[in-house]
């Protein structure tokens, strides 16, 4: 099964009136094989989903969302990217680092440990700019500063 094709059927049961899912057209690789588990990866995107909308701006907006997903050869890594556009990151960075919060500590013991790494890239409450590693193989969350403005919060899923 093509990953554009599973995330096709599973975007189809959300209400378009909460969430509006598109995939980027510059950076949605559907050619790319992933070897993984599938029932979890599946189960970590619906989780994300349900995060940005219990997180939303405003209630009676939709959810705005781009997917991304390609092969970076220079790391040989695959990117996948949850995109939530018309969001902001409610807590400071130093805040996201000290306490991840029970919606992110859950995803990570129960989807993403043994599936992928995770961060989160978004321009925080204090105006800062920049990545939080909240799962790889440094276990320790840090904050990278990034000198690019960023629109919403991305959810980063490398494998």
């Amino acid at each position: 099964n093509s990953m554009f094709a599973i995330l096709s059927k599973i975007n189809d049961k959300w209400n378009p009136e909460d969430v509006i899912i598109k995939f980027s057209k510059n950076s949605f690789n559907n050619n790319i094989e992933l070897f993984t588990d599938v029932d979890k990866f599946i189960q970590t995107y619906k989780k994300i989903i349900e995060l940005c909308i219990e997180h939303r701006r405003e209630k009676n907006e939709p959810v705005q969302i781009e997917l991304s997903f390609y092969d970076d050869v220079s790391s040989n890594e695959t990117y996948f990217f949850i995109h939530h556009l018309n969001t902001q990151y409610k807590k400071s960075s130093k805040n996201a680092i000290e306490r991840i919060g029970t919606s992110h500590s859950e995803l990570i013991s129960h989807q993403i440990n043994g599936l992928c790494d995770l961060y989160i890239e978004a321009k925080f409450s204090d105006k800062n700019c920049g990545i939080i590693n909240l799962w790889n193989d440094d276990r320790e969350f840090k904050f990278s500063q990034s000198k690019e403005d960023i629109e919403g919060v991305k959810y980063i899923m490398v494998f």
